[in-house]
């Protein structure tokens, strides 16, 4: 514009989103006074597996909820060859999130175990070149980045592979972790500890074009 010339304000309209918290995923379990006295300390174990169950079941209502967008462009595709993760793979997703101008931080990408083992007969990213002393072969462990996508697994992931940016998708917990112990003998007289362990959560995706699915 000239130096003295004025021009008009865009108008901004700000809209909401509802994020409902209506999940409460628990584990709970029973273990006997008898069984705390005589065995191994066993209440970490036992509380840290039922964690561990409930953190599974959020992962799987969080894969379950993931939506790429169906129409043009389609960001679910399929693998180049039957279910192989191949680098063409990758670079499939990586083009369509850079089509739609998805930031380059914070990409990540999760697969299964079968996709994860096919990373490693990706010859560069094995390769000396990529990783110092070729230590992915050497570990068994995948580089901190691939394709700029930071890389998870996950056994629920089945022989999905899902690449996309941490803004896609919003999960918020209105209670952390609880984890509560009650004596049952003042209640039903049986020699045993009852332990409830539960959380309550809530997630919406935000963006089908921030994600891409291969299958």
């Amino acid at each position: 514009i000239a130096e003295d010339a004025g021009i008009d304000a865009a108008a901004v309209t700000v809209t909401s989103q509802s994020l409902v918290i209506d999940k409460r995923i628990v584990k709970d379990f029973i273990i006997t006074n008898l069984a705390l006295t005589q065995s191994l300390p066993a209440m970490q174990k036992l509380q840290d597996m039922a964690i561990h169950a409930i953190q599974k079941r959020m992962q799987a209502l969080i894969i379950a909820a993931i939506v790429p967008n169906a129409a043009a462009p389609d960001h679910s595709i399929a693998y180049t060859s039957g279910s192989t993760l191949a680098l063409a793979d990758i670079l499939a997703g990586k083009r369509l999130l850079d089509a739609q101008d998805v930031p380059m931080e914070n990409r990540h990408m999760v697969v299964g175990a079968s996709q994860l083992n096919d990373l490693f007969n990706i010859t560069g990213l094995m390769s000396s070149d990529f990783g110092v002393s070729n230590a992915p072969l050497m570990n068994g462990n995948l580089p901190s980045q691939i394709l700029g996508y930071q890389p998870h697994f996950t056994s629920l992931a089945s022989a999905v592979s899902y690449f996309f940016h941490s803004s896609f998708m919003t999960v918020a917990a209105q209670e952390g972790m609880n984890v509560k112990q009650f004596d049952q003998g003042g209640i039903s007289g049986a020699r045993t500890v009852r332990v409830n362990c539960d959380t309550l959560f809530g997630l919406k995706q935000l963006a089908g074009l921030r994600v891409v699915t291969i299958s």
